[in-house]
């Protein structure tokens, strides 16, 4: 799990592969972004500085990038 850096977001990778970014505050019952497990499984996560785009590992070892505008 990990926080965008303005807190308003936060990211975790799930057990089986997959991404969810939730919003923080407010309601916090939807997510914003949901990514299906696939073969290529994310493993880990992180966002950019400025907290619009998230960086994505997988276990493949390849790196996604999800842009969160």
């Amino acid at each position: 799990v990990v926080a965008s850096p303005d807190g308003r977001l936060v990211a975790s990778v799930c057990r089986d592969g997959g991404l969810v970014v939730w919003r923080a505050a407010g309601d916090g019952a939807a997510a914003i972004v949901d990514l299906e497990p696939t073969l290529d499984a994310a493993t880990c996560c992180a966002f950019s500085p400025d907290g619009r785009s998230l960086l994505v590992g997988t276990r493949r070892g390849r790196t996604y990038l999800v842009v969160l505008e």
